[in-house]
Formats: structure tokens, C-alpha cells, sequence
């Protein structure tokens, strides 16, 4: 008998053990479950939180960096605020000329970046690719869900279905920080005067250091003032040199162009 208690016990055991497994296996299911469909309510309510932002910008609050340039790539960066001047909105502008653009879009709640989206040209040889893609995060900076497309003709990306994609989010403290210098011109983007420059018949002030790698600033002159002509009357003397300026962004016949406004030279 006792042969046979021990083999009870064992198909017993085997018993207990598939449905521990078992359970396991419907345990982990379940979870599954309910993680997808917590991530499916949380992009839902980021896409309708983001839809809420994106109609109120007209109207919100920004601020708007100088327009930047290194080597083909020019870009600038408006950041956009509520109420209470808490970020929920970060746009970066950039362009290779005819030949490239990006949008990043950065969308904030309670100043935690929520959602992200980029829309992109590149150039791939004789052809360009175009790329749209969408990030969901947490509020630390967990990612929820990442999506992307692509396609060589413009006109048929909206018909490709978004597929999931692992974005690099590690560098994401470094670019918060190059972009909080890029609106406060501090570090490589605090530019001194480098010369007054005439381009197709129009002048134009520019900031930047005789370095390949430093970042250049041009300003279109439209009416000089005393601070304009001290600086051409002798440009060797002041290059180098900081400038205290206002400027804006004006549109003429269709292409917008950052305008000189006022300056002062500090010594």
C-alpha cells in the first residue's frame, strides 16, 4: 500500500502543480488584460487632453526663441503657457531648406511631458521620406505607447497604419535642457555680434562666432538705427562683442522673416 500512497501523493502533487501553473498562466492573462486596456484609457484621455491644448494655442500665452542656424539646418522653438504660466506646450521648427523639415511637438500636464509627436521630411538619396510618429507617456516619462509611419509620398502617408516603434527616451533631460537654452540664449546660444551683412540687396545683422561649430542668428535691418550704424561705421572693433537687442517675427509677401527692432552694445 505504501507504493501506492506515494503515487496518490505524486499525482497529486503534478495535480496542485498544473493548476498553480494554470492559475499563473490566468493570473498573468488577466494582467495583461487589464494593462491594455489601462494603456488604452490613458492615449485616450492624452488624445483628448492634446486635442484640448492644440485648439486653445491660437490664444495661449508663448514665448519664441531666436531662429537659429547651423550649417543647412535652421530651427527655432515657441513654448506655450496656461493660465497659472505653467509650460503645456513645446514646438521646435526646423528646415533644410527646400529639401527637409521637422516638427517636434511636446505637449505638457502639471509640467510632465504627456505626448509627443514628430512630422518629418528627410532626404534618402534621390528620394524623401516622410515620417509622422506619436509617443504617449507617463508622467515618468514611462512610455505608454509609441507609434510611427513612413511613407516616400507625402499624400499616402495618412493611409499607412501607425506601427509600434521603441523611442529613445534617455536623452530626453539633456534636450529639455537644450531647449530651455535655446529660449533663454544662455550657454552656445548666447551669440555676440559677428558682422552687418548685405544678402540680395537687404541687410542684416548677425550673431555668431568664427567657429564651423557655433550657431549663427540673422536679423533683417529694415531701419537702422543709431546702435545699427555704430556697428558698421567700425564692425572689427565690435565683433565679439554682446548685444542687448528686441526683435520679432513679421511677415512679408508671404515668407516670415526675423526683424531687428532695437539694440545696445554692451561694452
Amino acid at each position: 500500500m505504501k507504493p501506492l500512497a506515494i503515487l496518490l501523493a505524486l499525482l497529486l502533487l503534478f495535480g496542485a502543480c498544473s493548476n498553480q501553473s494554470k492559475n499563473k498562466s490566468d493570473e498573468k492573462l488577466i494582467a495583461d488584460s487589464s494593462a491594455t486596456t489601462e494603456s488604452e484609457s490613458d492615449t485616450v484621455a492624452i488624445d483628448r487632453y492634446v486635442k484640448e491644448i492644440k485648439s486653445k494655442i491660437p490664444r495661449l500665452n508663448y514665448k519664441r526663441s531666436l531662429q537659429y542656424n547651423l550649417g543647412d539646418y535652421t530651427f527655432d522653438i515657441s513654448t506655450y503657457f496656461d493660465n497659472d504660466n505653467k509650460q503645456i506646450a513645446l514646438i521646435e521648427d526646423g528646415h533644410r531648406g527646400e529639401y527637409g523639415y521637422r516638427r517636434l511637438s511636446v505637449y505638457y500636464k502639471n509640467e510632465h511631458p504627456v505626448f509627443a509627436e514628430v512630422n518629418e521630411k528627410a532626404a534618402m538619396g534621390s528620394n524623401n521620406q516622410y515620417t509622422e510618429a506619436k509617443v504617449y507617456f507617463k508622467p515618468n516619462l514611462k512610455v505608454i505607447k509609441a507609434l510611427e509611419r513612413k511613407s516616400l509620398i507625402e499624400n499616402n502617408i495618412q493611409d499607412i497604419p501607425f506601427t509600434p516603434f521603441v523611442p529613445d527616451t534617455l536623452g530626453y533631460v539633456e534636450k529639455a535642457s537644450f531647449f530651455k537654452r535655446v529660449i533663454d540664449q544662455t550657454g552656445e546660444f548666447d551669440l555676440p555680434f559677428e558682422e552687418i551683412k548685405k544678402i540680395d540687396s537687404r541687410e542684416y545683422l548677425i550673431l555668431g562666432k568664427n567657429d564651423p561649430n557655433s550657431y549663427h542668428v540673422k536679423l533683417l535691418i529694415l531701419a537702422p538705427d543709431s546702435t545699427i550704424k555704430k556697428l558698421k561705421a567700425n564692425q572689427a572693433a565690435f565683433k565679439g562683442k554682446k548685444l542687448g537687442l528686441t526683435w520679432d517675427y513679421e511677415n512679408s509677401k508671404g515668407y516670415e522673416s526675423l526683424v531687428y527692432k532695437s539694440g545696445q552694445i554692451h561694452y
